[in-house]
């Protein structure tokens, strides 16, 4: 893809919601006239126009997204609620779906799991090209930068320049033949930063106690990279599916490893380029300052040595990318905002982040950030703003986490309770964790309150090396037909009897459950059905 970046305005012809781009995607061509009430389109274009428009995009998209899963990238996508919050008032007054912004939210009524069509897939691809594109421009211009000061600071040390320069310097043909395009502009102050986004690796430790627990389960279970995480996660469904397993039970198994998966991933951060560069100049100064001065002497440090290391350092683990970063939403981020304003900087167009004369390019001393004694450099402004962000990044996901959990219990205490299939994620001989895939919940309880119906239960393996097993046992359902019944209507009730009275629980188990909210609060807890109560295969 091409790549152009400057200031422009755009006065965009319609507006589609993404149920709008798939209905007009999906929609025949001698049927678009039917979406002119829907879609509204400013002259001279036509919604035919539009329409072609949104296909050939598709088009790209879905050829985007299939190179980027086959260079690595790792899909793994989060259970998302949207709530019916209108009022008992609005819903009675209302003559449409739609409820007006101003109306006052009520108590949930119900929910759904959000669906990502065609529509969601087509945007995300051309957002993710959008960021990556940004991230290498932003990050030749810090390698340019650095590379000027160097020739500036190091005329009269031939030895440190040689270095240095080979430290520093970058393979332009690895960012593009479009990178180039910004020489001639003017060269912006270095203290403005550069916020980029990095997805750190995952832990060994977290690595191992998911291959640990799929080992238990039966699957194999690769964590070398995302492509190998990913390919483990594709064999496992097929593997289900080749067994005959129903495809609602696929599904289930499928999301609770994912999920699995998910939480031993570390969280994505933003962090100051230039940090990192400055970092590492500093080690090449002072690995060339213990050396002799003789050139033959002078630190191995090649470009391809240190852009691995910088590369390594920014990359993202689960894109699969050296570089990214969030520029594409500055209306809802305020990362993006700052990168919309850094870019601004080096096109020569963002006047308003511009330092004035007086204005210092740091928060403050050592002394002050750190505490007296502290022999630490000041923390750049960039630094804080992404430190900023990553905090309120964690923040935001654990509201968001907690407000969907909180309005979910909600609505199981306006209904009294509901059966749902879960998986068991974990499991002791006195504990049990569980996931509710139809809505993402997941509870902790105590092995004794979980399985308070059955009439027993007893831990198979006691040894830490054995996959956790734990077997209940119920004493049989009852007859149906009451004692004044026919003799008709008592065999119907004993035909219906299971043979099963045994449930087992393992990892990555199915079990039917009951989910009530507790009396002590908003949160829910969950109970285990015999197995002939459950409704969904």
């Amino acid at each position: 893809l091409s790549v152009w970046f400057d200031r422009s305005v755009i006065r965009s012809c319609a507006k589609l919601s993404y149920e709008d781009a798939l209905v007009l995607m999906e929609t025949p061509d001698n049927h678009l006239d039917k979406l002119a009430s829907r879609i509204r389109v400013s002259e001279p274009f036509t919604i035919a126009n539009v329409k072609r428009s949104v296909i050939y995009l598709d088009m790209l998209a879905q050829k985007m997204r299939k190179r980027r899963i086959d260079n690595g990238a790792l899909l793994l996508d989060k259970i998302e609620l949207e709530f019916d919050l209108t009022s008992k008032e609005d819903a009675s007054s209302s003559q449409s779906d739609s409820v007006s912004q101003s109306s006052k939210a009520g108590w949930p009524r119900g929910y759904k799991t959000k669906q990502r069509n065609r529509a969601h897939y087509l945007i995300e691809e051309w957002m993710l090209a959008a960021n990556q594109a940004v991230a290498r421009f932003l990050f030749h211009q810090v390698i340019q930068q650095k590379h000027r000061d160097i020739l500036r600071k190091t005329e009269n040390s031939p030895a440190t320049k040689a270095t240095l320069i080979a430290a520093v310097g970058t393979n332009l043909a690895m960012f593009g033949s479009q990178m180039k395009m910004c020489k001639h502009r003017g060269s912006r102050p270095s203290s403005l930063g550069t916020i980029l986004r990095r997805h750190p690796a995952p832990h060994a430790i977290k690595m191992n106690e998911l291959i640990q627990i799929a080992e238990s389960a039966g699957i194999e279970m690769e964590t070398s990279s995302a492509a190998a995480i990913r390919t483990s996660l594709d064999a496992y469904v097929e593997q289900l599916r080749a067994k005959g397993t129903p495809e609602l039970e696929v599904e289930t198994l499928s999301t609770a490893l994912s999920y699995l998966t998910y939480m031993r991933m570390q969280m994505a951060l933003y962090f100051n380029v230039e940090d990192v560069v400055n970092r590492a100049i500093r080690r090449v100064r002072s690995d060339e300052s213990v050396t002799s001065a003789s050139s033959d002497d002078l630190p191995t440090v090649s470009q391809e040595s240190w852009e691995s290391s910088l590369l390594r350092f920014s990359h993202h683990f689960g894109l699969n990318v050296p570089l990214y970063t969030h520029f594409t939403s500055p209306i809802r981020r305020y990362a993006d905002l700052l990168v919309h304003r850094q870019l601004g900087d080096l096109l020569n167009c963002g006047h308003w982040s511009y330092r004035r004369p007086n204005q210092t390019s740091k928060v403050g001393s050592a002394s002050e950030v750190y505490g007296k004694n502290s022999t630490l450099p000041a923390i750049r402004k960039p630094t804080i703003q992404a430190a900023w962000c990553n905090r309120m990044r964690r923040e935001t996901r654990r509201a968001q986490e907690e407000c969907q959990q909180l309005f979910l219990t909600a609505w199981i205490k306006s209904v009294g309770s509901i059966q749902e299939n879960a998986v068991v994620l974990s499991l002791s001989a006195s504990k049990i964790q569980l996931l509710i895939p139809t809505c993402g919940l997941v509870i902790n309880h105590q092995l004794a309150t979980f399985c308070r119906e059955a009439s027993g239960w007893q831990s198979e393996n006691e040894e830490e090396s054995k996959a956790p097993s734990i077997t209940v046992t119920w004493e049989g359902r009852k007859n149906l037909a009451d004692e004044g019944e026919n003799r008709e209507e008592k065999n119907q009730g004993a035909d219906e009897k299971p043979a099963e009275s045994i449930t087992k629980l393992s990892i990555l188990s199915v079990c039917p459950v009951k989910l009530t909210c507790s009396s002590r609060g908003f949160y829910a807890k969950a109970k285990l059905l015999p197995p002939w109560s459950s409704t969904k295969t």
